[in-house]
């Protein structure tokens, strides 16, 4: 069976069919550095914030927005594995001024993710010193230099391997810490049916519920790994080019 074909920016492209079985653990590794990428700033510290004020009133709203996100990623997962390209090349295709959606996205986070890089990497840091004596700042500036280390040295191959063990341990973690605490199962029950508290105060939740989706830069982010890691053909292989 000839695999299907669709035509992007750089032609036609042959789409594979999915992996299926045990094979389908061999293209995670993206789906783990979306899942780590996308623990930021809505879920270490909005949602234990949110869930101090309300308890668990609004989990139905956490729900809706994980919902939300899980439906935008797999959209821009689906449109790289299928065209061979990156989100960046789906949007200079839109229409009006050239580039004009790419610059709506980029400038902004010029300025938020130099804030959010600094915030994650000093609250890296502030961890390390917890079992290991030194200052902050310099344990922090260690944590940047080995970021930026396997970026460039260790390519994709690295980042991947990496964050399989650091999601392993992540989700190891969050385990342990839900048992010791305990949940109270018939509120988190109550929780799933949607509510608005008396007390809610609109200025506490949007911006939990937005940086629960994430944003922009992260799309980007899990789209420049689809295609590192995708089985689709390159995009520049026609799909009845000899092999």
């Amino acid at each position: 069976m000839s695999a299907p074909e669709t035509t992007g920016r750089a032609g036609t492209v042959g789409v594979p069919d999915p992996p299926t079985g045990r094979n389908r653990l061999r293209y995670i590794g993206p789906g783990v550095l979306w899942a780590l990428a996308a623990l930021a700033t809505g879920e270490l510290l909005f949602t234990p914030r949110v869930g101090a004020q309300y308890g668990y009133a609004l989990l139905w709203a956490l729900v809706v927005a994980l919902l939300l996100k899980l439906f935008v990623t797999r959209e821009v997962g689906r449109y790289s594995v299928v065209t061979g390209g990156k989100l960046l090349t789906g949007l200079s295709e839109l229409p009006g001024p050239r580039g004009w959606a790419i610059w709506a996205i980029l400038l902004p986070q010029l300025v938020v993710g130099a804030a959010s890089i600094a915030g994650i990497a000093s609250a890296a840091g502030s961890a390390v010193v917890l079992a290991v004596t030194g200052p902050v700042q310099l344990w922090t500036g260690v944590v940047i230099a080995a970021a930026a280390g396997l970026v460039l040295f260790g390519r994709y191959a690295g980042v991947e391997w990496v964050s399989r063990a650091l999601g392993l341990l992540l989700a190891v973690g969050a385990v342990i810490a839900a048992v010791m605490v305990g949940p109270d199962l018939g509120e988190a029950a109550t929780g799933i049916i949607p509510g608005i508290p008396s007390d809610l105060v609109v200025a506490d939740i949007l911006p939990w519920l937005g940086f629960l989706s994430n944003g922009a830069a992260g799309l980007m982010w899990y789209s420049y790994w689809v295609v590192a890691r995708a089985p689709a053909w390159p995009p520049s292989t026609p799909a009845d080019a000899p092999t």
